[in-house]
């Protein structure tokens, strides 16, 4: 679910300044999966949103976790990833100059104000990041013609 997603194209590409990260964050284990999903999307994401003007993010995306078949038959294949629900991903492009920049005291409270709220439905401690540049493999909309009518 697209939470700051301005117009135009934003990518983390081999020789610029941006850089994707990704979050996945386990679901704290008091709180049920369902339940930690709608805070993320209800609560947390309009925070986000609330702050944008002074948080560093270009793009910011809420990947929620599903269960599917093809989830389930992954999981089993990979091994021990039953016991760690998660409430999906999420993915967040900065621009590491904007980012460097970032200060004041609205940036603090933004980042104080999310990092709290995270921690109440995520399991911190067990959460993972990684900071990425993205290889595009097609890089133009395909158009699908439309089909003839019979």
């Amino acid at each position: 679910m697209p939470q700051i997603n301005p117009p135009g194209e934003i990518v983390a590409k081999e020789g610029s300044t941006i850089v994707k990260g990704f979050y996945v964050g386990p679901v704290a284990s008091d709180v049920p999966v369902e339940d930690a999903q709608f805070h993320w999307l209800t609560c947390h994401g309009p925070l986000a949103r609330q702050y944008d003007q002074f948080l560093p993010y270009k793009r910011y995306i809420q990947v929620r976790a599903i269960e599917e078949p093809i989830a389930a038959a992954l999981r089993e294949a990979r091994g021990g990833m039953e016991e760690f629900p998660t409430i999906g991903n999420a993915e967040v492009w900065v621009d590491r100059r904007e980012l460097a920049a970032a200060a004041g005291p609205e940036v603090e409270e933004a980042f104080k104000l999310l990092v709290e709220d995270i921690s109440y439905f995520v399991d911190v401690s067990r959460s993972t990041v990684f900071v990425a540049k993205e290889h595009v493999i097609v890089d133009k909309k395909i158009i699908v013609p439309p089909l003839p009518k019979p």
